[in-house]
């Protein structure tokens, strides 16, 4: 079974992609980050080193090369994406890669 995240969007100002056991507790996120020198602003991984928490304001070319190049962004999650008000604006199950290229268009 996939993991769940949620995608939130505040337009003009920031998103992040959580793994909704963490949702509503940012203070209970892993400490390890992504590897090497990563282009978000703030990441959280899990011990078996899987995406839990991915946050920044803009979304970059950076990205998807860092993305394309770490097996991290390839696993198949399913999200619901939440845009200001806090209502399921979609779903979709897909790759990190997926949701980062949904979120290029919403940004």
């Amino acid at each position: 079974m996939a993991r769940k995240f949620d995608i939130a969007i505040t337009k003009g100002y920031d998103w992040s992609i959580i793994e909704r056991k963490y949702a509503g507790r940012i203070g209970k996120l892993p400490k390890k980050h992504l590897p090497g020198d990563y282009p978000f602003g703030v990441t959280a991984v899990d011990k078996a080193g899987r995406i839990v928490h991915i946050f920044d304001p803009f979304i970059d070319g950076e990205m998807f090369e860092y993305a394309e190049k770490h097996k991290e962004f390839k696993e198949v999650v399913d999200f619901d994406v939440y845009i200001q008000d806090g209502v399921i604006e979609t779903s979709f199950t897909g790759d990190f890669i997926d949701a980062l290229e949904y979120l290029e268009t919403i940004i």
